[in-house]
């Protein structure tokens, strides 16, 4: 498995389908606004999100680069919070971003499209990282929530 792990995945299939989200946005304006006019907080709201969410997708790239070029297992940082930040920075953070700043509840779909491909896909991903650090990877499996931290018992 590369660095890229299911990203090449997630990638074709949703992107593709944000693009025809945006698109059709556009097209269909008034029936997949939010609100009939754009909205100035839902613009500043929607910037804040896309940029924290660009931020911690940076972050959690470089954190992760470092760490498959040591040949190791990331588990601190953005990685002791989720044991995916990336993906969930795009499905939590950056899409609804642009949702936001585009008034689109259409684009908003998307996330709900790369959840569902994380959740079907993730397992790829899963066995080769228990493969490659056996009991280390399944403790911090345990440990640590998919996509949001786990809360505590």
């Amino acid at each position: 498995m590369t660095i890229r792990g299911i990203g090449k995945i997630f990638e074709r299939a949703a992107l593709p389908y944000l693009i025809l989200t945006i698109i059709l946005s556009f097209i269909f304006k008034k029936f997949f606004s939010f609100l009939p006019e754009t909205n100035f907080f839902l613009v500043i709201t929607g910037f804040f999100s896309l940029t924290a969410g660009v931020v911690l997708l940076f972050l959690s790239m470089v954190q992760m680069a470092k760490a498959y070029n040591e040949q190791r297992l990331e588990t601190k940082g953005m990685y002791s919070i989720c044991r995916n930040p990336m993906y969930s920075s795009i499905i939590f953070l950056i899409i609804p971003g642009l949702s936001l700043i585009l008034n689109s509840w259409f684009v908003l779909t998307t996330s709900i499209i790369s959840y569902i491909l994380v959740i079907v896909f993730i397992d790829e991903e899963n066995q080769y990282l228990s493969r490659k650090f056996g009991e280390e990877y399944l403790k911090y499996k345990r440990k640590t929530g998919l996509l949001l931290p786990k809360l505590p018992k």
